[in-house]
């Protein structure tokens, strides 16, 4: 085997290991992510294994995985804590949307009132600057 050959192979070899590295990488960090609290996404999954987005979606394997764990964490909760938290109304979108509006109101008013004020105090200064002798001295 000459000098090429084993360069080849030594490449090989080394790509080979890169890519087990990065398969098990991403299959422990599916595994991390199916017993936390984080959603599983190919993002998640990417930043947990320290892969790129692009080689989870280009693995059909471990796409398959991902898209299965995602549509498993998408189903509606159900069990015994999520009936007893059934009874907790939470306030409508409409009501929290009514509630920023209102709220952006009220700052838009202040805003206007000191934009008011403002301006005031501008023609004020500009009336008594009229009013003013010139001086020949240059200001501070």
């Amino acid at each position: 085997m000459d000098r090429r050959d084993r360069q080849t192979s030594t490449l090989r070899a080394n790509a080979a290991r890169k890519a087990t590295a990065k398969r098990e990488a991403a299959q422990n960090a599916l595994k991390e992510l199916q017993g936390s609290a984080e959603p599983v996404s190919f993002a998640a999954v990417a930043r947990a294994a320290k892969v790129s987005r692009t080689y989870l979606y280009t693995n059909p394997e471990l796409a398959e995985q991902i898209r299965t764990l995602i549509a498993q964490n998408n189903r509606p909760l159900r069990g015994p804590v999520i009936g007893a938290l059934r009874h907790l109304r939470l306030p409508a979108h409409d009501d929290v949307e009514q509630h920023t509006v209102e709220a952006l109101q009220a700052q838009v008013q202040q805003l206007q009132e000191q934009l008011s004020a403002c301006q005031n105090t501008l023609e004020q200064l500009r009336s008594d600057h009229a009013r003013c002798p010139e001086t020949s001295e240059p200001r501070p």
